[in-house]
């Protein structure tokens, strides 16, 4: 992984493009800062840490926008 950033947004649209209500991404200081952002801005909706795996990860609760009429 060469860009860790771009990592963290590609999993999220991915993890949103198959509907799944959450996604699981490894911890770092840069991504817990920019998932409060993304909370406080109403992108998702909540961050809990997952520390009972063999990485540290953050886990997302995703929001969807139906854009269906």
């Amino acid at each position: 992984m060469h860009d860790p950033l771009s990592d963290f947004i590609i999993r999220i649209k991915n993890a949103q493009a198959r509907h799944h209500t959450s996604v699981r991404i490894p911890m770092s200081k840069a991504k817990a800062a920019m998932s409060k952002v993304l909370v406080e801005a109403g992108y998702i909706s909540g961050i809990k840490e997952v520390t009972d795996t063999k990485f540290p990860m953050l886990e997302l609760g995703l929001k969807y926008i139906d854009s269906k009429p």
